[in-house]
């Protein structure tokens, strides 16, 4: 079976992965900063905003790793093309990205709830 080791299966993940790592520094971001916002207001014993601030940075995380799910799931071949990917190792870029973006969703909400659990002090 072609493309499980070998020259153009590292080529390929070497494509891809710049998309997943982007993806996983946005999920930070937006978990970072809605923690930080979370934390500040629980120190105040605002738990009616922290409630707001961790729910707002929660489903716009979760917006986006569907959107992205949507993109990398049902469109990696226009991904892929974007990224650069040429014929030789296109069906390789399309197949690791389809396969690992079916993760996208939970590991997105993983970052965010792992942040989480530190910012509400359950380290």
């Amino acid at each position: 079976m072609d493309g499980l080791v070998g020259v153009n299966a590292l080529a390929a993940v070497n494509m891809a992965s710049p998309v997943f790592n982007i993806i996983s520094c946005f999920a930070i971001l937006i978990a970072i900063g809605g923690n930080t916002l979370t934390a500040i207001s629980l120190g105040n014993q605002d738990r009616k905003r922290a409630n707001n601030y961790f729910n707002n940075a929660f489903f716009t995380l979760l917006f986006i790793a569907i959107f992205i799910f949507v993109i990398v799931v049902f469109a990696p071949g226009s991904l892929a093309r974007m990224l650069g990917a040429k014929e030789v190792i296109l069906h390789d870029v399309v197949l690791y990205m389809r396969t690992f973006g079916f993760f996208m969703i939970p590991i997105i909400l993983n970052i965010f709830l792992g942040i989480s659990m530190k910012s509400i002090g359950k380290p």
